[in-house]
C-alpha cells in the first residue's frame, strides 16, 4: 500500500508493509516529471518483520503544480525495488488538488479530486487532438473518476479537468 494526499500546504505520502525481509530503507523520491527523480528522504526499513508496518512522510516543501512521488525499497545487500508513482497537482493559489494514478497507466487511469458531476474531464494527445470520445468515464466515488484509457495510444497526454491541466503516460 503506497498513497499520496496534499495537506494543504504539504504532502503526506503514507505506505505500508504487510511483512518485510532483508529490507534496510526506503528512499523517497519526487519528480516534477515522471522521467529524472530526487530524493527526498530516506526512512529506515525495519530489516525482517511478519507484522504490518505503517510509514508515513510530510513534505513540507512539494512543489506548485504537477509532481510526482515514488518509493524506493533497498534490500541489505543493496538491491532496489520501485513502487508505482503516484502524482499529486497542487495549485497554491486556490489549492485544489487533482491525483492521477497509476502513472503510467496502461489501462485504467483513476482521477482523485474531481468532486463533482459538473467537473469536466476532456484528454488530448500532444498535438491537441480530442481523444475524450475514446475513452468511459465511471465515477467510483464522490470525489473519484476512473477513466477506461485502453483505446488510447502509448505516450504523453494530456489531462484537463475545468480549466486544469495534467499530463500522464499512457503504456
Amino acid at each position: 500500500y503506497f498513497d499520496v494526499f496534499s495537506e494543504g500546504d504539504y504532502v503526506k505520502v503514507i505506505w505500508e508493509t504487510l511483512s518485510e525481509v532483508e529490507n534496510d530503507h526506503f528512499i523517497l523520491q519526487r519528480s516534477e516529471n515522471g522521467y529524472h527523480w530526487s530524493d527526498l528522504a530516506t526512512i529506515s526499513g525495519a530489516g525482517f518483520s511478519n507484522e504490518i508496518i505503517k510509514y508515513e512522510h510530510l513534505d513540507f516543501k512539494p512543489l506548485n503544480g504537477l509532481s510526482y512521488y515514488r518509493l524506493k525499497q533497498v534490500d541489505f545487500n543493496g538491491r532496489p525495488d520501485y513502487s508505482e508513482s503516484i502524482s499529486v497537482s497542487l495549485n497554491f493559489d486556490t489549492e485544489e488538488i487533482i491525483r492521477l494514478f497509476p502513472s503510467p497507466a496502461r489501462s485504467i487511469l483513476h482521477v482523485r479530486g474531481v468532486n463533482s458531476d459538473d467537473q469536466k474531464i476532456s484528454v488530448f494527445d500532444s498535438f491537441g487532438r480530442d481523444l475524450t470520445p475514446q475513452i468511459d468515464q465511471t465515477r467510483t466515488s464522490k470525489n473519484e473518476v476512473s477513466l477506461n484509457i485502453s483505446q488510447l495510444h502509448s505516450g504523453i497526454l494530456i489531462l484537463q479537468v475545468n480549466d486544469q491541466a495534467l499530463h500522464f503516460l499512457k503504456q
